[in-house]
């Protein structure tokens, strides 16, 4: 019998042939229900059959009841427990009433909605008697939490609000993951408990370090996870120990602090106990930022002595934080340290100060302060404001305490600044006030008074404007007033019907300035406008073989000027191969290399054409004058009539070795002006890199031996050397040799310094030390063992 409208059967069995007690009412509502086989069987298509007895509804789009069987058979249905509000879809379902028992095969999907609780699985058995599911095979269950429980099978109680499962990998919702081998989740308590546990924390993808926590058991809330006897290591894993480990008779990990807190806790290094903890606690791995204590440090130098130095980091906020770090020292002094920072959106704040007290001495200290902010404008692209403060009450006190800081660039020539930038795509306007100091020097002269500005302009693809100016006070009663305009022409490259390549360039230079006391300018007004005219010449030749380039460049340029140049001969520049062909050479903004000078040379190269690695290249240049202009820097003989020839080698033959030679010979090509010599060799495990600089035309001359030295005996032991020999007062400044132990998560060091210098407070050191570093927590240091 079929009905096209709404037909609401109420179906009454009893199966008193089965047990007397056993009946049950199925009340079916469907747009279409079908009865056949002798009313054995009923099918209800795209409707709803509800148990009243058992507190059932079921839904699906087919529905067959099978009275002989005691059987209904679900297709791409649900089934709702009414009274637990448990509700359970599936592919393929089967209730067997009589026994009481559901099964559910192919995308089962349980929402236990009183609990919070998902569960995906293949298969799934209901025993409504015992009130107990079961499952197997491709499960998935999901707490509040959001904890997500990968299981080979599980058993539910629904009566005690327990889940037991096995073999479980669990992920939290920061992508931590737990591996348990026999775990049960408690509904009621909101818990987890577990035996044999182990706990993977996520801290970046690319990272190799594999920070775990293992356990005999567990227990772990919404709050904490509690370990005994358990764990836990930084390192990547490995066959083999790990490098260190916190073992502990309880590890408890505070997941709203992100701390892990210990209980009779030891450090083991290499599975030998090394450090024994009462209490001890560090954040968990995922904490990039976090108050509380860093890694202690002792420290020891020849003028200052023994410290102990106790940092606490200080989490103020998400965009602040703050670094406190005292140091205690052997006797009656202190020293305390502090560096705030605080980043906006579009400003930055560091600020970085000491002070240092002593029973026996007058204090001392420093303050350091940087501050940048960003601002929008119609106008222009970026506006940038900067301030700088830096201040010091002893001339060596940065040296002699080694104080560090990320906004500690000099310990001898400090700066005062307050800067305003403006940019957009053409041009660009930079404003600073500027005072420096010279720590060396006597303190009347050692101030240096420096407001300024410069604004340069891109006018066309061929024209720009430069524009800079400064007042300047120096020495206690120097004064220069200084303006300077640079208008610039630069032509397009162009080649000539014999193939050479010329370019012109015009500068004309309009300087103002006003002077008193003097050296660099006049005293009194003076203003010049000197237009220079430059035009340059390359002649590429170039052969190709199947595997190299060879490339032999004649270079021509003439530079014509006013035959006046301001006096400085006194000044100090440097002219080597990359600079000898510029218009402004001599980097000097204030003049004009006046009169007609013709600089040549050539530039020869070797390329490889499959990888482009330049092979080979070597310059020469010298410059001609057909007047000696004593004005130009005495030093790099640029007035002569022949000045100085220069040049550069640069050699790279394979991977392993590297060379270049820059080098000034004097015209008379036998005395060296200037050499800088440099060499690396890479050879498996060895690397050396010498560096050789012999300087003889500048006021202070400088000539220098340097190497550094690292022969690596396997991937994480090696031995590093460095040191530098003075050659022109004939005396080694320093060397230093390092054995160090090296891998994902530990660093160990046997170190040995000394350096040989006497500057007031400071004295020369001889210091030996063993340093250790663990990875995430830091490193300390032995005292010097020397």
């Amino acid at each position: 019998m079929k009905s096209s409208i709404l037909i609401i059967l109420i179906i009454f069995y009893q199966i008193l042939f089965l047990n007397k007690s056993f009946g049950k009412e199925i009340e079916f509502d469907a747009s279409d229900i079908e009865i056949s086989n002798n009313q054995n069987l009923t099918v209800a298509n795209n409707g709803t059959a509800k148990i009243k007895d058992d507190g059932i509804i079921i839904e699906g789009v087919k529905i067959e009841y099978l009275k002989d069987k005691s059987l209904i058979i679900v297709s791409k249905g649900k089934i709702t427990k009414v009274d637990i509000s448990l509700e359970i879809k599936s592919d393929t379902i089967r209730y067997q009433i009589k026994d009481e028992k559901i099964n559910f095969e192919n995308k089962v999907r349980i929402h236990d909605k009183k609990n919070n609780l998902i569960i995906f699985s293949d298969k799934i058995n209901y025993d409504l008697n015992n009130q107990k599911i079961l499952g197997e095979d491709n499960i998935k269950i999901i707490d509040e939490f959001e904890n997500n429980y990968m299981v080979n099978s599980f058993e539910y109680s629904i009566k005690d609000k327990v889940i037991k499962f096995s073999n479980a990998k669990v992920s939290d919702r920061n992508k931590n993951t737990f591996e348990l081998e026999i775990a049960y989740l408690d509904l009621i308590k909101k818990e987890i408990l577990a035996k044999d546990i182990g706990l993977n924390f996520r801290i970046s993808e690319n990272s190799e370090n594999e920070p775990r926590l293992k356990g005999r058991s567990l227990t772990s809330d919404q709050k904490n996870t509690t370990v005994k006897k358990g764990t836990f290591t930084f390192c990547k894993k490995r066959e083999k120990c790990p490098p260190w480990e916190m073992s502990a008779d309880e590890i408890r990990h505070d997941k709203e602090k992100k701390i892990i807190y210990y209980k009779d806790a030891s450090l083991k290094i290499y599975d030998k106990k090394i450090f024994y903890f009462p209490r001890f606690f560090h954040p968990d791995p995922t904490v990039k930022r976090q108050t509380g204590f860093l890694i202690p440090r002792l420290q020891e130098n020849s003028t200052t002595g023994l410290s102990l130095k106790l940092p606490y980091f200080m989490a103020l906020a998400k965009n602040k934080d703050m670094t406190l770090s005292p140091r205690f020292f052997n006797d009656d002094k202190f020293l305390l340290q502090s560096e705030f920072r605080q980043k906006n959106k579009k400003s930055d704040h560091i600020a970085d100060l000491s002070q240092f007290v002593s029973t026996d001495k007058s204090s001392k200290g420093h303050l350091f302060y940087n501050f940048k902010k960003n601002y929008e404008s119609e106008n222009f692209d970026d506006i940038e404001l900067g301030l700088k403060l830096e201040q010091v009450t002893d001339d060596t006190y940065l040296k002699a305490f080694k104080i560090e800081s990320p906004i500690i660039n000099n310990t001898t020539n400090i700066v005062n600044s307050i800067n305003l930038n403006l940019y957009n795509e053409n041009q660009s306007i930079n404003t600073n006030l500027n005072i420096y100091e010279d720590l060396s020097k006597t303190n009347n002269d050692r101030y240096e008074y420096v407001p300024n500005f410069s604004f340069s302009k891109i006018i066309s693809d061929n024209y720009s404007f430069r524009s800079k100016g400064y007042y300047k006070n120096y020495n206690t009663n120097i004064t220069e007033k200084v303006l300077i305009n640079d208008l610039e022409f630069n032509s397009n490259p162009k080649y000539l019907n014999n193939g050479i390549l010329n370019n012109k360039k015009l500068l004309i230079k309009n300087v103002n300035s006003e002077a008193r006391n003097s050296n660099k300018f006049k005293n009194k007004d003076t203003s010049t406008l000197v237009p220079t005219f430059q035009t340059n010449y390359t002649y590429p030749l170039q052969k190709q073989t199947e595997e190299f380039n060879y490339t032999l460049t004649p270079k021509f340029t003439l530079n014509l000027s006013t035959p006046h140049t301001k006096d400085v001969h006194k000044n100090n520049a440097k002219i080597n191969y990359n600079n000898i062909y510029d218009i402004n050479r001599l980097g000097l903004d204030e003049i004009n290399e006046g009169g007609v000078s013709i600089t040549y040379g050539y530039e020869y190269t070797k390329t490889n054409r499959t990888n482009f690695n330049q092979k080979i290249k070597f310059g020469f240049a010298n410059n001609l004058r057909f007047e000696e202009n004593k004005d130009l820097p005495a030093n790099t003989n640029l007035g002569d009539k022949v000045s100085d020839f220069v040049g550069l080698f640069e050699y790279n033959p394979n991977k392993n070795i590297k060379l270049d030679y820059n080098f000034s010979l004097k015209n008379n090509l036998v005395d060296q002006n200037y050499e800088l010599f440099g060499f690396e060799y890479y050879l498996k495990n060895l690397t050396t890199k010498f560096e050789y600089l012999n300087e003889n035309n500048s006021v202070s001359k400088t000539s220098y031996l340097k190497n550094e030295t690292q022969y690596a005996f396997n991937e994480r032991n090696s031995l590093i050397f460095e040191t530098r020999e003075n050659k022109e007062k004939n005396f080694t400044e320093y060397y230093n040799l390092i054995y160090q132990f090296q891998n994902d998560c530990l660093t160990a060091a046997i170190e040995f310094n000394k350096e040989y210098y006497s500057d007031q407070d400071l004295k020369p050191s001889e210091n030996l030390f063993f340093k250790l570093s663990i990875l995430p927590f830091g490193g300390f240091n032995t005292p010097n063992l020397k």
